[in-house]
């Protein structure tokens, strides 16, 4: 529930479980029974002292809808296999102290460690797009692993439409639906000194495939338009595709992602779109 802790000053001190639910936690795993841990919520609690504790299974949950009874009650006896993921990012207790109240950056700077998958520079207690099944799958690329491709910084040039292709398969023993989530990060990229911090990676797509145990299904994934996808913002507002090498990154949200190489080739940044004062 909403206690002082949450709502004693202008803004959460504290974003950990409120009252004594903490203690009543690490409780229960002390009699050694295989518990779970339902999580209803409206935005991300931390949950240091035992998020990695071998006898715990955790369900989040936002704010659920009239069903939700029957959803979770589905879920927790196994009847519904769950395929959701993290819509954001799961900080430590201690982010609350490492960011000053004013500060609304996203990047990182010296009174804040960064927000969101894209800035944050310490380690999560669960990142954006984690999340379990009651099965098992595996990701591999469609064939051989995509050779690096080139793609010219010229607006007059045919735009080029790199196209990716990956395979999952359910290697467990029943029937679920895994998401795979698309970035791109910048791995060596040239840009001027002072612009601001690219991000580590960037969501550009994702999708979703449901399988028999041993089946095998195939995504694709398409980049219509390389120098729109992979732009960033400089100091000015305008967004730029800067030239350099890009990795594109496909993953399940945790265990091993696969990778590409997308290069941008020409002699400097092309201007994708300029803000207008």
């Amino acid at each position: 529930g909403i206690n002082a802790e949450y709502m004693g000053g202008s803004d959460r001190s504290f974003i950990g479980m409120p009252g004594k639910q903490g203690e009543l936690v690490k409780a229960l795993l002390a009699g050694g029974k295989p518990t779970v841990l339902l999580m209803i919520e409206g935005g991300a609690v931390s949950i240091d002292d035992f998020a990695g504790h071998p006898g715990l299974a955790i369900l989040r949950v936002g704010y659920a809808g009239g069903n939700a009874t029957e959803a979770l009650t589905d879920l927790l006896f196994g009847d519904a296999n769950p395929s959701g993921k993290l819509p954001h990012t799961v900080y430590p207790l201690a982010f609350a102290n490492q960011t000053a109240l004013h500060d609304f950056n996203m990047r990182p700077g010296p009174s804040n460690p960064g927000r969101t998958y894209k800035f944050y520079t310490g380690v999560p207690l669960f990142e954006f797009g984690f999340g379990l099944s009651y099965t098992t799958f595996d990701l591999a690329w469609a064939g051989p692993r995509p050779s690096p491709t080139v793609v010219p910084l010229d607006s007059s040039a045919v735009a080029a439409t790199p196209t990716y292709a990956v395979t999952v398969t359910n290697t467990g023993d029943r029937a679920g639906a895994e998401t795979i989530l698309a970035y791109w990060s910048p791995a060596k990229v040239s840009r001027p000194a002072g612009e601001p911090i690219a991000p580590k990676k960037a969501l550009f797509d994702f999708g979703k495939v449901y399988l028999e145990p041993g089946q095998s299904g195939t995504l694709t994934f398409t980049i219509a338009s390389p120098t729109e996808a992979l732009a960033m913002v400089d100091n000015e507002g305008n967004r730029i595709a800067y030239p350099g090498d890009y990795s594109i990154i496909f993953s399940r949200g945790h265990g091993a992602p696969i990778t590409a190489t997308l290069t941008l080739s020409g002699a400097g940044p092309l201007v994708v779109d300029r803000l207008r004062g």
